[in-house]
């Protein structure tokens, strides 16, 4: 008995020996050596260092790893998490998702499937694959984790909790903002209950559900909850911390959706020069704000400058994300509407032909960016003039976000305003009237002071005008115009077409009615 029971003490030492290993092995790489990479420790504990120099000694680690601790795999997992970790702060998700990937599987070869070990490696796997463009699998693995994490830790436990701030992200990426935002509220409401409204993990949440609505088009609701979290993210965190940059990034961006130009550019350009500095000028995020601070260029009619920001942006993205990411797909249509704006038609539409077929094949034909190019496309085409391609893709846009938005949501109808535009243009005047009598509605119902409200407002003139019911089209017609008129200032400066085209209505129309003065009138004063 006296030595079975020294046998087991041994084994006992032994176990405790091993796991004290594990453990000052990823302290180790966690706080002395991989920290020097991440960008959110270097904002906390040291100098930020744009140039990221230890990834060289990160990838000689990493390859050093295989067969270094066969007889110790738990050490071995617990390293490839760290640095799989490491990696995606870093912005190299697929370097990351192969080091997570045999991190979860050591991990369940040593401590089962529903270790908690085994589950945290999971979920910053599908993080990682999230990041990579691959949400239909990290949709799909979150799932799974959580299930489990619910059982094994709890709804309440933190890794749970973090694991369905990546699942609702994972949905908003694929255009399923219901079921993002139901996700995020209720990750926001069991944090804030349980840390108090100024946490930064409740900021996240918070965060995070002000990117549904903003997808949305509740802009108002975003902006208060952005600058809120940027307030608080600057005070705790300081101005360089990731997530103060985010909410720069978001604020900036429903800033240019409220027509705030100037603002947008400001933030937008200030997070741009802190994101070059502290992350460096070829991460993910820096390109990110580099497209945004274009968005805004562009918006204020700077098409030249917005041009260059977007090919460098298209650049970096297509050789640091690869052609077929999400974040390249998005370059690459702003570079195509900026060519558009500039009347680049050739060059705009062989970067969007391109596009379409890439977005349509990795997306889906009806995901909510594929649906968005296809808008774009058709504004290409309509102001080209090619007016039945430009019908044929707005009704693809406009069928396609009737299916996965619903027809009460903005941008399914400014796809019927486009398609109406497009109707128009070609004289099928019944055609234009019906969708934009049910655009005008939605917008008196739901955004009665918006620009959209007025062109409804004046297409709808329109194509009463062009039926030759006169006396009803004159009041929509010069409604629409003061209304867009009035809110010019708000509106980007490549929607002033809408303008131009209202006052050429109301001058077809006098002249059709037979009031040549009126006509002369408007065309000369106005």
């Amino acid at each position: 008995m006296a030595v079975l029971a020294r046998r087991a003490q041994r084994q006992a030492l032994m176990a405790r020996q091993a796991e004290q290993s594990a453990q000052a092995i990823n302290d180790f790489l966690q706080n002395d050596l991989l920290a020097q990479a991440s960008t959110d420790s270097q904002s906390e504990r040291v100098k930020p260092d744009p140039h990221l120099e230890v990834r060289t000694a990160l990838d000689r680690a990493a390859a050093r790893l295989t067969g270094k601790f066969d007889r110790q795999p738990e050490v071995e997992a617990a390293i490839r998490d760290t640095i799989g970790q490491t990696y995606i702060d870093l912005g190299l998700y697929p370097t990351a998702r192969t080091q997570l990937e045999r991190a979860v599987q050591l991990y369940r070869q040593v401590l089962g499937a529903e270790s908690p070990k085994t589950l945290g490696a999971m979920s910053h796997l599908a993080s990682a694959t999230s990041y990579s463009g691959q949400y239909a699998q990290a949709e799909v693995l979150l799932n799974q984790t959580l299930e489990m994490q619910r059982r094994v830790l709890g709804s309440e436990h933190p890794d749970t909790l973090n694991s369905m701030n990546a699942l609702a992200n994972a949905l908003f990426m694929l255009g399923k903002y219901p079921q993002a935002e139901a996700v995020h509220k209720q990750a926001l409401e069991v944090r804030r209950r349980l840390l108090g409204s100024e946490n930064r993990s409740t900021r996240l949440s918070m965060f995070n559900l002000a990117n549904v609505y903003v997808a949305e088009g509740r802009y108002a609701e975003a902006e208060a909850i952005f600058r809120h979290v940027l307030e608080l993210n600057r005070k705790d965190l300081g101005p360089d911390h990731q997530n103060t940059m985010g909410a720069m990034h978001m604020l900036a961006i429903v800033y240019n959706a409220e027509g705030k130009y100037s603002q947008a550019e400001e933030l937008a350009s200030e997070n741009l020069a802190i994101r070059g500095r502290v992350l460096g000028p070829e991460h993910p995020e820096t390109l990110m704000a580099m497209i945004n601070l274009g968005d805004s260029l562009e918006y204020e009619g700077k098409y030249a400058q917005a041009e260059a920001l977007y090919s460098q942006a298209l650049e970096l993205n297509r050789r640091v994300r690869g052609p077929q990411n999400t974040y390249t797909l998005v370059a690459m249509e702003r570079l195509a509407s900026v060519y558009t704006s500039r009347r680049k038609f050739g060059q705009a539409e062989a970067l969007f032909e391109s596009l379409l077929e890439v977005s349509r094949r990795v997306l889906g034909p009806e995901h909510p960016y594929t649906l968005g190019f296809l808008s774009d496309v058709a504004n290409m085409y309509q102001r080209r003039g090619k007016y039945a391609l430009a019908e044929s893709y707005a009704a693809q846009a406009l069928s396609g976000r009737r299916n996965t938005l619903g027809s009460e949501q903005p941008d399914t109808m400014s796809s019927a305003a486009d398609l109406a535009l497009a109707y128009q243009s070609q004289q099928k005047f019944v055609q234009s009237e019906t969708l934009a009598r049910e655009a005008l509605q939605f917008y008196q119902k739901k955004q009665p002071d918006d620009w959209q409200r007025f062109r409804a407002e004046s297409l709808l003139g329109a194509s009463l005008s062009g039926q030759k019911r006169y006396a009803e089209a004159e009041p929509l017609l010069l409604e629409g115009y003061q209304g867009i008129l009035t809110r010019k200032e708000r509106m980007a400066v490549p929607d002033w077409y809408h303008l131009d085209r209202a006052r050429e209505w109301i001058v077809g129309l006098y002249r059709a009615w037979g009031k040549p003065m009126k006509a002369a009138d408007w065309r000369q004063k106005h």
